[in-house]
Parts: C-alpha cells; structure tokens; sequence
C-alpha cells in the first residue's frame, strides 16, 4: 500500500509497478535478489527471492491491496469467504500461489473486474450476473446509445457473434435472436475453459514442449469475437514468445551437444551420457537422441564385456576371451589391465597355433606313411581353444577309414587301405589352381594307387599323346581286338599281339618287372610294389602311390584287377604333380569291392561326378576288366564289357 500514492486531486498512483527485479542504488526502493517490502504484500516467490519475480508478482499485490480495501483486514490471512461473492473469483484468482494459475498481465485483471463492476450495476437493475444493460460497453462499461457499433469511450465493438450460431447480437443481448442461446453462458464456458487452457500451456513450457504448447495455443483463438480481444492478443504474443524462447533453448543446448561428441571420441561414454541427459527430453532432437544412443550402447557393451572378462579370467575360461579383449580395448584404448591381458592372450595364440601347425604336419606325415593309429593319436591332441582345420578333420576320416579296411580279411596277402581323397575330396582339381594351358594342352600323368587288391595293366592304346588333340578316326577308336581268354580266377597274360600293336595299344606293364612306373613325385618305386605270379602287387602297408613314367593326353586304357574284401581304391588320370596329393588334381575311376564296402560310389563310377545303376562287377577276389576312353570330346567307362556311361571332360 505504501506505492499507492495519491495527488493533489485525490487520483490514486501506483509507484514501483513492475520493477521488481530492477536493480537500483536506492536502499529503500527493490533490488535484484533481495527479499525488500512489506511482507504481507509480498507474493510467495518474492519472499522465497527477488530474483524469482515478475509483473505477476506485482500484480498478486495489487490484489493483496485490493483483498484490504474490500475487507478491511490485512492480507497476511486470506479468507475469500470474507470478500463479496462477485469479486470472489477474480481475487481468488489473482492471489493463486502458482503464478501460471493467476492473470497472466494487468489487462486481464482489469477486464475482469470491469466485469464485476459491470454485473454489480446490472444486478442494481434486476440483471442476472454476466448480463449488460442495453448500451453497456462490455469492455469499459460505459452505456452507449442503443443504434450504435463502438463504444464512444474505448471504440470496443458493441456487437459480438453468438458463441453457438455466429449471429451477431448486440453485446448486452442475454438470447441469442438467431438460436436462441443463452449468450453469458456461452460466454462464461468459453472464459473457463481458455483460463484451463492457459494453465495447461504454461505446464508444457515449463517441460519445454514448446511445440505442443503453440498448437494448443492455436485451439483457443475465437476470430475477432470482442469479448476476447485481450485473451488473442495474449495468446499472439505468448506464441511469439515461446517460438524465441524456443530458438534460445536450442543454442544453449549446441555447446553441450558439442562437449558430448567430444566426450563419445574420447571413449567416456558415462560424461557424454550425463551431459545429454541433462537436456530437457522436449529439446532433444535426433542429433541428441543418436548420439545419447550409441553413448548408452558403448557403455552397456563396456560393462558387459568387463564383467564377461572377469568371469572367465576367475574361471580359466579362455575361448574367445581375446576377441572380447580386442572389443573392450576398442571402446577403452588404453585399459593397462586388458592391455596386458590382450598381450597375453595373444602370445598364446601364437603359441598354440604353431602347435596346432606341427600337430597338422606330424599327421601329414604319418598318413602318408600308412600309419593311421598314430594319425588319430595325435590329432586327439589337438591344442585346446584352437579351431581345427577341415585337413585335419578330413585326415581322422581317412585314417579311421583305413583302419576299418584292415581289419577285413586280407586276400593273397594284401593289406586293405583306402587311397588318400577317397571321402570328402575335391573330385578334380582344387580351387585356386592355375593353368598356363588349357586344360587338354596340359602334360598329364596317369596315377593308380593300390589298396588291398592285386592290380594288372594290360595294355593301352594312344588316341593322342603330345600336342595334336584331334580324336582317331573310328578304326582307331574300335577297341575290339582279338584277346587271348582269361578265366576269372586265372592271372591274365601280360602280352600283346600284333593287331594291337598295330593299332596303336601298347604296354604298360610287362608281367615280370616295375619298369615303367614309379611312387607320386618319387624317382622309382617302392619295396611295397611287386610282381607276383605275373601281376603288379601290393603287399606293403606303406607301398604308396604310383603313376606311369610316360604322360598322356588323350588315351584308352584297358586294365584287369583284383580286389582283397572290403578293399577300396581307385584308378586317376591326368594327375599334376605339383599337387601335395595325389586326389588334389586327377579325377578318379573307383575301385573296389562293392559288395562288402559301404562308400556309395562304385567300382567303375567317375567319383563324385558320374554314375550308373548298373553294377557288372565281380566279387572280391575274381578278375574285373576295367576300360576307360578319355579324349576333350567324349569319355566313356566300361566294366567287364558293358559300357557304364560317357561324358565330357569338365563339362
């Protein structure tokens, strides 16, 4: 009350109106962050800190002023039940201890309690409240002449759409003319409800849900409607204001951002985290959010792999713990404990993969010499945490194979064994081989390899040898010539006739001596081979493989054999022996004993290329006639005479 002054005339002037923050030499006038004033008058922020005011401030001691005026008593207790019923909700309004829930300027004060004046003079002539008598402005009050449109003393509209119809009724009318509405009603309902929503929009900027809070700003606009002039130009300038206020969060916001981004390079994922998340939710756009994500995500993944690591370091548990060490050093450069680990762990890598190289090459070793129990003795040694190769899974396969041969019953005193690549091998030749030559210009060696059975090459006839690879003609090509006969339990003759070798045939095994051929990449062959009873023989566990001394392009060979029970080997042709095996670059003609064998491929059959579901073998321990044709245009393989099937090799 002490600002109230009054002049000369007896006016009343209010003094120190809005300047509660307002920083001044003058001890006795407010100052910045100092609680100063009658107390009484103070608002509840003002007591709490100067510095926390604003013109509502000011305004909820006007109205403190105005509780004493009309009650007589101080405001220190507040009891609105003192105060007449038609000032009630505007005083009770203006003294609300929240600040969003009182009048938001002194223009909507003053129109509400030109309101009250305005329903009191109506009620002084019999009017309900909120109703006008005929010529009343509804803004200043003043009575105007019933013919005309604005106010002669604010120039206010004196005329006002209908709430319900948009009619347009003069401003004092109580029923619409048009729909027959009550129009204070209309009226009253439109003021609550924009006092509701202005409390609901000063709630969503103090979240900083700017956006939202503009929308629901938009929803509450009326026209022009006069009765609610001040309301529009309220919510004008509060968009305005909010759309600054908006743009100033979002660069405060911009160096925190930047000290984030800097903090998620550096590897501290927890001081980005707390920077980001400091940001009000509302203001987080999906920069923030992107990288408050991959900030949560590293730090999760860091202390998950911390945890990890300690758990198998406390449990000896090593497999994969290098990797989640490589990932932890990653989110962590630097880490001196998992360095260390790391150097560790790698050391032993390297430890036990050359322990796994030896253990490979020692089995390597041992398989080419026929020695399959000490293959699979030391491949169950295989160094513990290192993934084993497909060559050494392979190499169990085969010497487990090779075993279970021999312990079938073993025919003229062969020992059964299965030749190198008999499973699970590249049919051909392995990926990655190059030729210089196509493949029917290269120099080809032919290759057969025993395993349990008695082997003996007869005869073959050159179709083309060297660099011409055109087919002979078809007399050349007729394999029909007159053979001396062979029971199938009689050693067959390793001869030739004549007419043979007039037609091209030659030997490649003369029924007496080695000469002729010699072991895989050897100069000469081994004791293991031998001429028995005019047959090329196998009778050493380690005998190895053999190929021809001479090569050949295109060819036919005819050949007679003899397996032991259970025996499995195989014939191959065009072999390269650049290759560490044998399989690795020929294709190979099964051989075996089909009856007490339980490989799926045939005797005679292309393996793992070309079939037949006919079988003209003969059982283990009688003679078989194998012929096979191999020319760039067409092959065929026959057995005992009949004619298995033809291809094209590399088709």
């Amino acid at each position: 009350p002490a600002n109230i002054l009054l002049t000369k005339r007896g006016e009343p002037k209010l003094t120190d109106f809005g300047l509660a923050r307002q920083e001044t030499t003058d001890s006795e006038q407010t100052k910045a962050g100092v609680v100063i004033g009658t107390l009484d008058f103070m608002s509840p922020e003002q007591r709490r800190d100067a510095t926390a005011t604003d013109g509502r401030s000011d305004l909820w001691s006007l109205a403190a002023t105005l509780y004493q005026m009309v009650t007589g008593k101080s405001p220190k207790v507040i009891r609105l039940d003192q105060v007449a019923e038609s000032l009630r909700p505007v005083l009770g309004q203006a003294l609300e201890e929240d600040p969003t829930d009182r009048f938001q300027d002194s223009a909507s004060l003053r129109d509400a309690l030109k309101t009250v004046l305005a329903n009191q003079e109506a009620g002084s002539q019999g009017l309900a409240e909120g109703e006008l008598v005929e010529g009343c402005c509804a803004k200043c009050g003043v009575v105007n002449d019933l013919d005309r449109k604005f106010c002669k003393s604010c120039a206010a509209p004196l005329r006002e759409p209908c709430l319900a119809c948009e009619a347009e009724n003069a401003v004092w009318e109580r029923i619409c003319g048009e729909c027959g509405s009550n129009v204070p009603q209309l009226v009253g309902a439109k003021q609550r409800e924009i006092a509701a929503q202005k409390r609901e929009v000063e709630s969503l900027r103090r979240q900083y849900r700017y956006e939202e809070a503009i929308d629901q700003l938009g929803s509450l606009l009326v026209g022009d409607h006069p009765r609610f002039s001040a309301e529009k130009d309220w919510i004008e300038e509060t968009v305005r204001s909010f759309e600054s206020e908006q743009q100033q969060q979002r660069k405060r916001c911009q160096p925190i951002v930047d000290s984030a981004g800097k903090e998620l390079a550096n590897h501290k994922f927890a001081e980005a985290i707390k920077l980001l998340q400091a940001i009000p939710a509302a203001l987080r756009d999906r920069e923030i959010l992107d990288l408050l994500k991959q900030s949560q995500s590293n730090q999760q993944e860091k202390e998950r792999l911390a945890k990890e690591i300690k758990e198998q370091m406390a449990a000896k548990e090593l497999t994969g713990l290098l990797e989640k060490a490589n990932r932890f050093l990653e989110l962590a450069p630097g880490h001196p404990q998992i360095m260390k680990l790391q150097r560790q762990l790698l050391s032993r890598q390297k430890k036990v993969a050359s322990q796994g190289t030896a253990v490979l090459e020692r089995a390597e070793q041992l398989y080419s010499e026929h020695r399959d129990e000490e293959v699979l003795k030391v491949l169950s040694h295989w160094p513990s945490g290192l993934q084993q190769p497909a060559r050494a899974a392979e190499l169990y396969s085969l010497s487990s194979d090779r075993l279970a041969s021999a312990s079938q019953p073993i025919d003229l005193g062969s020992i059964p064994h299965e030749m190198p690549g008999t499973r699970n091998r590249p049919a051909i030749i392995l990926p990655g081989t190059r030729r210089e030559k196509p493949l029917w210009q290269q120099p080809w060696v032919l290759a057969t390899a025993g395993a349990g059975f008695v082997v003996l090459i007869v005869l073959i006839v050159l179709l083309n040898s060297g660099g011409d690879q055109s087919p002979p003609d078809d007399k050349q090509n007729d394999p029909v010539v007159d053979r001396p006969s062979t029971t199938e339990t009689e050693t067959p003759s390793a001869t030739i006739t004549p007419s043979e070798k007039q037609s091209g045939w030659k030997l490649l095994f003369d029924g007496k001596t080695t000469k002729g051929w010699r072991n895989y990449q050897a100069n000469n062959i081994s004791s293991g081979w031998k001429v028995i009873e005019g047959a090329l023989t196998q009778v050493d566990k380690a005998a190895g493989d053999i190929v021809t001394e001479d090569q050949y392009d295109s060819f036919e060979l005819s050949l007679e054999y003899k397996v032991a029970t259970g025996a499995k080997s195989g014939l191959l042709y065009h072999v390269i022996e650049s290759e560490s095996f044998v399989w690795q670059s020929g294709p190979e003609v099964q051989i075996q004993d089909n009856i007490n064998t339980s490989d799926r491929f045939k005797a005679g059959w292309l393996y793992q290329l070309y079939s037949t579901d006919l079988d003209t073998t003969r059982p283990a321990g009688e003679w078989n006639e194998l012929r096979i044709r191999i020319t760039p245009e067409l092959c065929e393989h026959s057995m005992n005479g009949v004619k298995y099937f033809s291809y094209v090799k590399g088709s």
